[in-house]
């Protein structure tokens, strides 16, 4: 089972999907070579999805995603680069654009929403990694302005789509977590008290740096998935160190 964003399908120069656990025969559909109980079988997950896809495996681009804000642009000389596992993707990077077709890129989750962001004009794509800790320190305002800087975009063509994460349902924080993201501008607003505990609406402190970039909410699609509630997921919540990792894969043609 795939999901596809309903504004990015009616862009016909681009290709893309988020997994989920199910994929044909597969009930534990891990694209994560480093997580999960058949991390083995990762590269030929990965392969399958880009068969299915019809996308290009041989240019698969992955980013090791360490919670940060840095920013990778792809280009000829590192296309193709962490197809066969983490160990060999782009370092310090949770973000990655591309203006190359052909060229996918591949991010992966088990709770921190993926974001996709696509200029249909000029046909350039990125994709984020956007968990607490890399929004709070800047994640989408450096893809932004990346793609602004060195594309030329205009911020107000872009399409924007914002997968399936934690949602404020389930995602408890505490006072630390709180602490912790004081720093960041208006992101406090997004913690949820009750009586008996904090939650934080993750996919609501994106949408308002997405907003808070320049992108207008009418050019923003969100899938409104709570990982840990969904179990056609895999959550680092629900299963700790046994889960898996699904996918966000953007390829433009």
């Amino acid at each position: 089972m795939i999901l596809k964003f309903a504004n990015l399908s009616k862009c016909s120069g681009l290709i893309h999907a988020v997994t989920t656990r199910y994929f044909k025969a597969a009930d534990d559909f891990n694209l994560a070579d480093y997580a999960g109980r058949n991390n083995e079988q990762a590269i030929a997950n990965r392969r399958l999805i880009c068969e299915y896809l019809q996308i290009n495996f041989d240019r698969l681009t992955v980013a090791q995603q360490r919670h940060n804000s840095g920013v990778a642009i792809v280009d000829d000389r590192n296309a193709g680069t962490g197809k066969f596992g983490g160990e060999h993707a782009i370092p310090d990077s949770d973000a990655l654009i591309t203006e190359l077709k052909d060229t996918p890129l591949m991010m992966f989750s088990a709770d921190c929403p993926l974001v996709i962001v696509y200029e249909p004009d000029k046909s350039v794509v990125g994709l984020m990694h956007c968990s607490w800790r890399a929004i709070v320190k800047g994640i989408v305002a450096n893809t932004i302005d990346t793609m602004r800087e060195n594309f030329k975009i205009d911020v107000r063509n872009l399409i924007v789509g914002v997968g399936p994460g934690a949602g404020k349902c389930c995602y408890r924080v505490d006072e630390k977590f709180v602490e912790a993201i004081s720093t960041a501008k208006g992101l406090e607003n997004f913690v949820v008290k009750t009586k008996n505990n904090m939650t934080f609406d993750l996919h609501g402190a994106i949408l308002y740096q997405l907003s808070d970039n320049g992108i207008a909410n009418s050019q923003i699609e969100t899938m409104g998935i709570c990982t840990i509630c969904d179990e056609r997921f895999f959550s680092y919540r629900r299963e700790g160190t046994r889960a898996g990792r699904f996918a966000l894969i953007a390829s433009t043609k």
